[in-house]
């Protein structure tokens, strides 16, 4: 297995291979064997918005390196919360817990489109309220397109031909070993492929002409 990130640290991973640093291209590879990582479920969330309807996307998988998922899960939720400059995670923190909640599920890891630490180590953002209105028993990675002020190069990861990074913070597990996760996705771009599915099965329930409900689930359906 070869892997490539961007960023110091020792990755969370169990090396059995040799890590050394391409300076020409600010990225360290690593080269070897290597543990495999096994979550109960890893669950990449989006959302999108459309006046005051949320429709949000759970793509469930079981490896991090898993092209295809288990399964997608879609909620909506009408009346959902303004967004407020500074407070996104008012918005987006309701519509994730109700589709946690309306499917029963209790993954390992949660992947949300953001940041869990909006200055990189304390400052919180929606990944850190998730993981806190989860007592802490689910993992949270944050992926991130843009930086945010304070956010360092530590946290900035190039994936597949890509020059422009996405920007990784954590909570639960190590930042090293989050972005080596999220490196070993699949896919050959900057976005993984399931990241992207989430992202398009939010989008594809906005046409829907159906009477709107406080929560209703769009579908649950194995892949």
């Amino acid at each position: 297995m070869t892997c490539s990130f961007g960023g110091e640290g020792r990755l969370g991973l169990a090396e059995q291979g040799r890590t050394s640093k391409d300076t020409s291209a600010g990225r360290y590879k690593c080269s070897g064997s290597w543990t495999k990582v096994h979550d109960p479920m890893i669950l990449a969330v989006d959302g999108h918005y459309q006046a005051d309807r949320a429709h949000v996307a759970g793509v469930a998988f079981e490896r991090w390196s898993s092209a295809k998922p288990q399964a997608v899960y879609c909620n909506e939720i009408c009346r959902a919360p303004a967004y407020v400059p500074g407070e996104f995670y008012k918005r987006e923190l309701p519509g994730i817990l109700t589709l946690l909640q309306a499917h029963d599920l209790s993954p390992g890891t949660i992947v949300v489109d953001g940041y869990v630490y909006l200055d990189g180590a304390s400052k919180p953002g929606l990944g850190k309220h998730l993981y806190d209105a989860l007592d802490g028993r689910t993992r949270i990675i944050g992926l991130a397109k843009s930086p945010l002020p304070g956010i360092g190069s530590q946290h900035a990861l190039l994936r597949g031909k890509s020059s422009r990074p996405l920007y990784v913070t954590a909570a639960g597990l190590g930042l090293a070993h989050a972005k080596a996760c999220i490196v070993s996705m699949h896919g050959g771009h900057r976005m993984p492929t399931l990241l992207k599915m989430a992202d398009r099965e939010c989008r594809r329930h906005c046409g829907s002409k159906e009477k709107a409900r406080p929560a209703r689930v769009l579908s649950q359906r194995p892949w």
